[in-house]
């Protein structure tokens, strides 16, 4: 289907464009649509965040700081925080439904506890590159760098806390580069944690043997990492199944993490052809779209990084809400799928709220760090 007018389209025929697994879209049919896109967007209204209550936020050099009284960085609440190019916060966690305890005997899905993360910063960059860049932490002008201490009473040397990072990247030029920045609560380490290190001397042992024998097959040596990884993690004394799905997520095999890591969006205001385009369903992303992952045991991070136009569904759905952006507030949360009874329930790691984004306006990156 060529779409001429998309204002135009009855509820059969969206139905019909915008089945994830079908969507079909190519460039000329986008192209032919932004002239209706374009006219509807400026009909309609942006999100009202005037009436929203004040936030305790400061500018501190390039980033805008979200304290609470008590000093923590980062929040779980959707108060927005104001940026040139929109507004940023967390998402709402009290919509969605995880797995619940005995998921996988009686297919309950339970209410959602509030983040496990805060959301610490979201940056919004553009880059006259075709590519934006991967592992955005590790430059000079990332967020992680920058962060003051994050926690209340810092001691005299405090050690870095565990930041987890979501990059979402759409190729251009001009490249855009959505970086959330989610922050672990105190007592989660990451790469500090002795058994995230025990975990990790693992997967050297069976590294050094798969390198003994070069040509083993790849995929059953991952297989027998991840069967050690969950046998000795399983014997871990975690306070919570989330806890042990994140350490197995720093140092097992990106084939695992493909298959865990957990997308769930929400349109919390935007037009109705975006809403039905996007939807509510959770995806396993690595099912659908490239994504890299990028671990800096120093700076302790762990940054997944998702390229949006790896596949037509990601690259004509962007299309699409980027043409309703300065109108649209969207939630997007994230999570590890729980797959076996002792992973159950599950929790969300974290979530951000993106509205009335106007990409013109988006931070100027440098194209070298």
């Amino acid at each position: 289907m060529i779409l001429q007018n998309m204002a135009a389209l009855s509820p059969q025929d969206v139905d019909e464009l915008l089945a994830v697994e079908e969507l079909q879209l190519n460039a000329d049919d986008i192209k032919q649509s932004e002239a209706a896109v374009a006219s509807a967007a400026a009909a309609s209204e942006p999100h009202n965040v005037a009436d929203c209550a004040p936030c305790h936020a400061k500018k501190d050099g390039p980033f805008t700081i979200v304290r609470k009284e008590d000093g923590e960085v980062g929040s779980r609440d959707t108060v927005p925080v104001k940026e040139a190019w929109g507004f940023w916060c967390s998402a709402d966690h009290k919509p969605i439904k995880v797995r619940g305890p005995k998921y996988l005997v009686d297919k309950k899905k339970i209410d959602s506890s509030p983040f496990v993360f805060a959301l610490a910063y979201n940056d919004v960059s553009t880059m006259d590159e075709k590519y934006p860049p991967a592992n955005f932490s590790n430059r000079q002008d990332s967020f992680v760098r920058h962060c003051p201490y994050p926690y209340p009473n810092p001691p005299a040397n405090p050690s870095r806390p565990f930041f987890f990072v979501v990059n979402l990247m759409i190729p251009g030029p001009p490249s855009y580069s959505n970086v959330s920045f989610f922050l672990a609560p105190s007592h989660i380490t990451g790469y500090n944690s002795e058994r995230v290190k025990k975990l990790q001397s693992i997967v050297e042992d069976e590294k050094k043997t798969y390198a003994d024998k070069p040509k083993g097959d790849l995929a059953e040596h991952e297989k027998r990492i991840v069967a050690r990884l969950m046998s000795e993690s399983s014997q871990m004394n975690y306070a919570t199944p989330f806890e042990r799905l994140l350490d197995l997520f720093l140092v097992a095999p990106d084939s695992w993490k493909q298959s865990r890591f957990k997308f769930i969006p929400r349109v919390e205001d935007g037009a109705w052809i975006v809403r039905k385009g996007v939807g509510t369903q959770p995806a396993i992303l690595g099912n659908k779209l490239t994504q890299t992952y990028y671990a800096n045991q120093e700076l302790n991070y762990m940054e997944v990084c998702v390229d949006v136009a790896s596949s037509k569904v990601g690259s004509s759905l962007f299309k699409l809400c980027k043409g309703y952006a300065t109108t649209l507030v969207m939630d997007m949360c994230f999570l590890f799928e729980a797959q076996d009874s002792s992973e159950l329930p599950e929790a969300l790691l974290g979530g951000v709220r993106i509205g009335n984004a106007d990409l013109r306006h988006a931070r100027q990156a440098k194209n070298k760090e």
